[in-house]
């Protein structure tokens, strides 16, 4: 059960790190 609660993090954190950038990137475009 921990390594899943784990995962479903890990998921979680790349998902928002990956839609902070897409933010980032269409607020600043170049």
């Amino acid at each position: 059960m921990a390594v899943t609660l784990s995962m479903l993090r890990m998921n979680f954190s790349h998902k928002r790190l990956y839609y902070m950038k897409k933010k980032l990137r269409t607020l600043k475009p170049k």
